[in-house]
């Protein structure tokens, strides 16, 4: 049985957004719930607990979700707007769970990748994911930017 959120929330322990829901589990007795997203099962929970040390992600999901934001990061406004205030360099493809102050970098488990830019350009294919990016921590799980929720639902 799923629980669906509306609002940010608690189900399972966890902090949810909209579109996320907790459920009952096929991964067997040591993943006994599935946490959702939309249609897509983002990994599973050992328990009821808080600590989300204790979920496992789903690669496959995560795949998918770093080739979306990899197809569709050059003509993602924001990050648009980012390499032409900063020219040169790299920047980051930030989840959106927590707020970051203007000259402020997220948190690395906050970001999703990043991406190379020159003359205030984004460098086609130069998307690079970082590992380090958590589905769900403390603060709940991820929250995908606007962008990237339009080319997930064409995908649908």
């Amino acid at each position: 049985r799923a629980v669906r959120s509306s609002c940010v929330g608690s189900v399972v322990g966890v902090h949810v957004r909209s579109n996320f829901s907790v459920a009952a589990s096929n991964e067997g007795n040591a993943y006994p719930y599935e946490l959702k997203w939309y249609s897509y099962s983002c990994g599973w929970l050992k328990s009821e607990e808080k600590d989300p040390t204790s979920f496992r992600e789903n690669e496959k999901f995560i795949d998918e979700l770093h080739a979306i934001i990899a197809n569709h990061c050059q003509e993602d406004p924001e990050l648009q707007l980012k390499a032409q205030n900063q020219g040169e360099g790299w920047v980051h493809v930030a989840d959106k769970r927590k707020k970051v102050f203007p000259g402020r970098i997220p948190d690395p488990e906050d970001i999703f990748g990043s991406v190379s830019i020159e003359n205030g350009e984004i460098i086609k294919d130069s998307y690079q994911r970082n590992h380090t990016h958590r589905l769900l921590t403390r603060d709940g799980p991820f929250k995908l930017p606007k962008h990237y929720l339009q080319s997930l639902d064409k995908k649908e």
